[in-house]
């Protein structure tokens, strides 16, 4: 399961001389001791004037690491932790410089029933093919722990290597960036001459960041005597003594003779104190996997914990399809490109709400253009879309969950649900509440519908159907489009399994070139169009708008048991407001609508 996650920072006590000093380390080193390695070098020391790693753990002195090319081939940057006193890290060249850790107490072994190691490192682009931050044993002799960052692929494996690496693969944090790390393997799991590894990412899954596990078909050969390799890969001596060189920054590394839990990761990452980025942007004009972690910015993505937001917004030109195949989850997604973006795939896309006191609900918001989903996306809690702009689009093609929960449309641009919205076991308990602008379609909604703005059904046009209540207030409107006599392709159709309780306005278009046919004689109906059905029908349309097509010709909307219905009739001669009356009610139809100059002679039918 992957999971993108933050950034963040350590503390830690100064190191001089290759010897451990008694200052205060800060949480991050605390939480690490605490947790009793084996082995641990925080790599604060200068390399162009000290040679010596200097182990902080219990261990101190008899695992000392010994540093080579210091000054050119290792040098001291700036660390991962800026809140702590000394904040040091190594960075190494990639092609000369490593540092040597003897073990000659055969304690740092990773062929033990259980084992782990730690580290921050911050990759840089270039180098070689295959590059070794951190190494346990010789490649091949005995094998080694492998953690393999190769170019181009933006990625590491954790595992063993018993003359073939066999690996566990986890992202890669972007060039630049400070990502920890936490490899643990045990032996013999799931079963004899198995190994179980996992790599935990800024915390792992928990934490927001991302955890990566798997089973390796073997188990790591004997390497207890072979030296710790930090910054590079012991290979073939005397020919090849090391290769792999790692082109980056190093920082805490530490060697563990159990398997960390993802709680003890989770611990470490956070004792640095800093807020790791909760908001992630598709970096590309490029469509591409959701979960590749190089599509993202800033590193740590791809966005999959219910408190991170996916943004897509201005970085491409042109139409993009991002596809997942895999179920993610986010608290928030942003769209805000004219172009449109396509969000596609067999995965699903969870709305879930945040860890936080109080939690934030999930939400959607399109600035501009026009988006669509076409994989499934599954509400987790009440969610808001909010859709800016009168010409902006938000389009629902895969199937939408509601999860008894209640869906609120904002914003004067338009949601179209073309698919079915769903509810949890099919139960009617989700509700979706139209508060501002569009909801249209052709789909189906698994719940009730309130209306206080626009439903549209159709798509030019169609049948939108709600398997639970249709609730209009006094603000909202129902637009119908008449384009010919068949339900679906004719013209639009609300279809409601309960009650439909009306009020507001109905707004009918006639669409351009199509005439309905009329009755035999003036004041009697023509064709019928039924624009709503319900096992029940209560109330009226306060306002109905667009009743009289021209020239005479009118509907007559009529209000039945289950049903609302439409009938086109020529109005009698003298009957201007079409109520298939003459009365002076019609007399004040003409009047406000005379024309003295005789210009524009049926203004009347505009009324």
């Amino acid at each position: 399961m992957i999971r993108p996650r933050m950034w963040v920072l350590l503390s830690s006590f100064v190191l001089t001389l290759g010897v451990a000093t008694s200052s205060y380390a800060g949480t991050y080193a605390d939480a690490v001791l605490a947790d009793n390695p084996i082995g641990y070098w925080r790599l604060e020391e200068d390399p162009a004037s000290v040679s010596t790693a200097a182990d902080s753990s219990a261990n101190a002195g008899a695992q000392n690491g010994t540093v080579v090319g210091g000054g050119t081939g290792v040098t001291s940057v700036a660390g991962p932790i800026d809140t702590e006193s000394s904040n040091n890290a190594m960075r190494f060249d990639g092609s000369s410089g490593y540092i040597d850790v003897q073990d000659p107490n055969a304690v740092l072994g990773s062929n033990f029933p259980a084992w782990s190691i730690e580290f921050w490192m911050r990759p840089e682009a270039g180098g070689m093919a295959h590059q070794n931050p951190v190494v346990k044993g010789q490649y091949s002799g005995a094998g080694g722990t492998f953690f393999n960052q190769t170019t181009g692929l933006n990625a590491f494996g954790f595992g063993i290597n018993n003359g073939t690496p066999t690996t566990v693969d986890a992202p890669l944090a972007t060039n630049d960036e400070w990502q920890h790390v936490v490899g643990t393997l045990e032996r013999d799991m799931p079963q004899i001459g198995e190994t179980v590894a996992t790599i935990y990412v800024n915390g792992g899954d928990a934490n927001g960041g991302s955890t990566h596990q798997g089973t390796i078909q073997n188990v790591q050969s004997d390497n207890s005597t072979e030296p710790v390799t930090i910054g590079g890969l012991y290979f073939q001596p005397p020919g090849t003594p090391y290769t792999n060189y790692f082109l980056g920054a190093l920082d805490e590394v530490a060697i563990y003779d159990y398997a960390l839990t993802e709680a003890q990761a989770t611990v470490h990452f956070n004792a640095a104190g800093i807020q790791a980025p909760t908001i992630f942007e598709w970096n590309g004009d490029f469509s591409g996997d959701y979960n590749s972690a190089n599509q993202w910015n800033p590193s740590g993505g791809p966005p999959n914990t219910s408190n991170l937001t996916a943004v897509f917004g201005g970085n491409i030109q042109s139409t993009q399809t991002v596809f997942t195949n895999d179920s993610v989850t986010v608290n928030r997604i942003e769209f805000d490109n004219p172009n449109s973006y396509f969000i596609a795939g067999g995965g699903q896309i969870n709305l879930g709400a945040t860890t936080a006191n109080p939690p934030i609900n999930p939400s959607i918001h399109v600035a501009q253009g026009s988006h669509t989903f076409q994989a499934a996306v599954a509400m987790h809690s009440a969610t808001s879309v909010t859709v800016t702009g009168s010409d902006s689009q938000l389009v629902f093609d895969g199937s939408l969950n509601l999860g008894g929960n209640d869906l609120t449309k904002s914003g004067d641009g338009t949601m179209v649900v073309n698919n079915q919205l769903l509810t949890a076991g099919g139960i009617l308990s989700g509700n979706v509440s139209v508060a501002e602008g569009v909801l249209g379609g052709s789909g189906r909604i698994a719940g009730s519908l309130d209306n206080a703005a626009t439903v549209a059904p159709g798509n030019s046009p169609g049948v939108l159907t709600v398997d639970g209540n249709y609730t209009q207030s006094a603000g909202g409107t129902l637009a119908i489009e008449v384009a010919g006599t068949a339900t679906g392709t004719g013209h639009d159709q609300l279809n409601v399994t309960f009650t439909a309780t009306l009020d507001g306005t109905l707004h009918i278009q006639t669409d351009a070139g199509f005439t309905p046919n009329v009755g035999a004689s003036p004041g009697t109906n023509g064709d019928q169009f039924v624009i709503i059905t319900a096992s029940s029908v209560v109330g009226t349309f306060g306002t109905i708008d667009g009743r009289h097509v021209g020239s005479g010709l009118f509907y007559e909307v009529d209000y039945n048991t289950t049903n609302v219905t439409l009938g086109a009739f020529q109005a009698l001669e003298g009957d201007a407001n079409g109520d298939k009356r003459i009365d002076i009610t019609d007399f004040n139809v003409l009047s406000s609508n005379f024309d003295p100059t005789g210009q524009n002679a049926n203004d009347w039918t505009n009324a």
